[in-house]
């Protein structure tokens, strides 16, 4: 996963920049998640990719959601496009 990790902060300079300047309190794990969820990934592709359960990523999404201090009705995937 680091290869990609890697090749995405280079394609999408500033990400990881701007979404660590707003929420200092990301894991790894955190901006892993973000980072598939601004290549518009769904919750069941995102799990076959890091081979756990959907449900372990609508777990994740739901922390992230938390960690971001989201109102009810903001979309998640959305916020994070804007980076």
């Amino acid at each position: 996963m680091l290869d990609f990790e890697r090749h995405f902060a280079a394609s999408q300079s500033g990400f990881y920049d701007g979404l660590r300047q707003n929420y200092p309190n990301l894991t790894p794990a955190d901006l892993r998640l973000c980072s598939l969820l601004k290549m518009n990934m769904n919750s069941k592709e995102i799990s076959i990719l890091l081979g756990i359960t959907v449900r372990s990523v609508e777990v994740s999404r739901y922390r992230l959601r938390k960690k971001m201090e989201l109102e009810p009705d903001e979309n998640l995937t959305k916020v994070i496009m804007r980076y």
